[in-house]
């Protein structure tokens, strides 16, 4: 018994390690002469400078002068040696036309009788000077490396190939060699940094004799980059991961996203509109969850197995809208009931508009029957129900104007706030800013409009609680005289711009009574002069979660930004979004706490965006400013 325990343990034992790929070949750059088999022919071995600035060839650390904010030069090599470039043109002192591109041949490496045959190599380049360049983006000349094979004397065959991504102007990530990974020749994939990282790809066909090159493209300074430890290796074929469904999305605060199966041996990620969330999910042999997801967008799965690294991107997806959970109140106007609030009384100037759809009106309301002029479609988004109120055009909602009915006002009064104490005001607002429409009248025009929400307590003096005046930031165009927030009280909108999504917009009351009277005040005079409101709440300190805004912050910088990368340091862990005056999220990203967090913004174009800071239910917003 106990030797066919120990016979089975040695077949377990080595069925495991069989079944892993193994190295046949490699060439460690240790040795000056040769690699394990076959032959080592450079294109050139040289460089000049001491240490070297220009070069090709086989080195180390100390021989090489390498522009990279990591002291030690390239990290986690496989030894003391390796094989670098920089500014290839120039490795004999002075500039040669036609040698910008040097090569490496390793020829007549025997693999007859291998099959499943893999290569594997560390690849490590400097990314800190904005230096490689891709001519499908509009360089002159595309900087690269390049490795291929070829069997039996066959053309070459791509196995690996790092081209320049140029995902931003400037920055840490610019310009940087990374994975092209579908054959586009811009780098897509994994960034090369100072720290060699291993990249392994399966080699089709086999034969009697394989022969390894690679290629790379570099003419100037600080273009550096290194190669080492490559090597051949034969195994088990890699066998896709098995597709299995993706589940979950949907809308709300809490939108789960999970695989209905999955498998012992393959890594799961997560990535929404194409871009990784979190980190991989092993597979259990059963069904797997990521958890809820709190970014809007469409969630993806994508299987690779470990052994081989062979993936599968699994069937479907997930749309996720989300939704913040509301935060309970003491007191709310959804506008769903034609009657009143919660408590107290709603008063409304006039409740009526003129046209079919209405093209003048103030009204309580949905999108069905009112004309909205916005460039999206189903009018106001993110509504808290069917209903809200609207407003446009005030002075003519009877069909023709009436001079001195431009402003138009709600009333709720009688709201008991008894023993209520740290009261907190919230509410949802929109406008459409399509049309250039609103006036100001601090910036010249011959009035303003706006939107005013105001407070009194028992019977007192009425004070303002937010007000939104237009902005006239730029002279034209989608952000020209649109509704945006009065942060400073000049009756100029400075601040968050309305969209036709509505946003969440509140503010502290310091004071306490018996009574709340709330009010509404809102001047438009002419068509496109379109804003609405919804969902308006008191809460108190038992309720709000007002002490996070006044504990929780987050500073960015540069802002304004010329649109290359910003630095936030928050002292909160969160999920981030920039989003546009369209209410669209166009970027989205995780913060670290008590870190300065290195964020790119290359793709937004010159305007007003809004950062985002999301700790659970809890929010944070702040302006940013984008201007080349």
């Amino acid at each position: 018994m106990k030797i066919k325990i120990t016979l089975s343990f040695l077949l377990l034992v080595f069925s495991i390690f069989s079944a892993q790929a193994q190295v046949f070949w490699s060439d460690t750059f240790e040795d000056a002469g040769a690699p394990s088999s076959g032959t080592r022919t450079p294109e050139s071995d040289t460089g000049t400078g001491s240490p070297f600035i220009s070069y090709f060839t086989r080195t180390n650390n100390t021989s090489i002068s390498v522009v990279t904010s990591l002291s030690g030069g390239y990290l986690s090599g496989e030894g003391s040696k390796f094989w670098a470039g920089e500014n290839h043109d120039e490795i004999t002192g002075s500039k040669v036309v036609g040698t910008e591109e040097q090569q490496i041949d390793w020829a007549g490496i025997n693999i007859s009788g291998k099959t499943n045959l893999s290569f594997n190599g560390l690849f490590a380049a400097n990314n800190t000077t904005n230096a490689f360049e891709n001519s499908v983006l509009g360089s002159t000349h595309s900087d690269y490396i390049i490795v291929e094979y070829s069997i039996d004397g066959g053309p070459y065959v791509s196995l690996l190939k790092f081209y320049a991504n140029n995902i931003i102007n400037s920055g840490t990530g610019n310009k940087s060699l990374a994975l092209d990974t579908d054959g586009d020749n811009v780098g897509d994939g994994t960034v090369l940094s100072s720290t060699f990282q291993s990249f392994e790809k399966q080699i089709s066909g086999t034969g009697t004799s394989l022969n390894l090159r690679i290629r790379s493209f570099t003419d100037g300074g600080s273009e550096e980059w290194a190669i080492d430890n490559f090597k051949l290796q034969e195994g088990i074929t890699c066998i896709n991961p098995i597709a299995y469904n993706v589940t979950g999305g949907g809308s709300g605060s809490t939108v789960p996203v999970g695989l209905s199966n999955s498998e012992i041996g393959v890594t799961y990620q997560l990535k929404k509109d194409g871009s990784n969330v979190g980190s991989p999910v092993a597979g259990t042999g059963s069904s797997i969850s990521f958890g809820n997801q709190t970014v809007s967008g469409t969630y993806t799965v994508v299987g690779t197995r470990t052994n081989g690294q062979c993936a599968a991107t699994m069937t479907g997806n997930a749309v996720v809208t989300y939704v913040p959970e509301p935060t309970p109140s003491f007191w709310n106007d959804t506008f769903e009931d034609t009657g009143a609030p919660s408590s107290g009384t709603r008063i409304a100037e006039s409740n009526i508009g003129t046209g079919s759809p209405f093209t003048s009106y103030f009204v309580r309301t949905s999108n069905s029957n009112i004309d909205i002029v916005t460039s999206l479609s189903g009018g106001y988004l993110l509504a808290e129900g069917a209903k809200f109120w609207a407003g446009e055009n005030h002075d003519e909602l009877s069909g023709s104007a009436i001079v001195g009915t431009e402003e138009q006002q709600i009333d709720w009064t009688g709201i008991n706030i008894s023993s209520k104490v740290g009261l907190v005001f919230k509410g949802l607002f929109a406008a459409n800013n399509t049309s250039a429409a609103f006036d100001t009248q601090a910036l010249g025009a011959a009035h303003s409009d706006y939107i005013i929400v105001e407070y009194r307590i028992d019977g007192g003096s009425y004070n303002t609680l937010l007000k939104f005046y237009g902005n006239n930031d730029i002279f034209s165009g989608t952000n020209n005289k649109s509704l945006a927030l009065d942060t400073n009280d000049d009756n100029i909108g400075d601040g968050t711009i309305l969209t036709t999504s509505f946003q969440e917009f509140e503010k502290s009351i310091p004071t306490t009574g018996n009574t709340l009277d709330l009010r509404v005040r809102s001047y438009t005079n002419s068509s496109n002069e379109e804003w609405a409101m919804d969902n308006l709440r008191l809460l108190d300190s038992t309720l709000s979660n007002d002490d996070f805004v006044k504990t929780k912050s987050f500073v960015m910088f540069p802002n304004p930004n010329k649109g290359n990368a910003i630095n936030i340091k928050s002292d909160f862990d969160g999920n981030f979004e920039v989003i546009n005056q369209l209410g669209q999220t166009v970027k989205t990203f995780k913060i670290s706490s008590n870190l300065i967090n290195t964020v790119n913004l290359n793709q937004l174009s010159d305007g007003f965006y809004f950062v985002k800071g999301t700790n659970g239910t809890k929010v944070i917003t702040q302006k940013l400013v984008i201007k080349n």
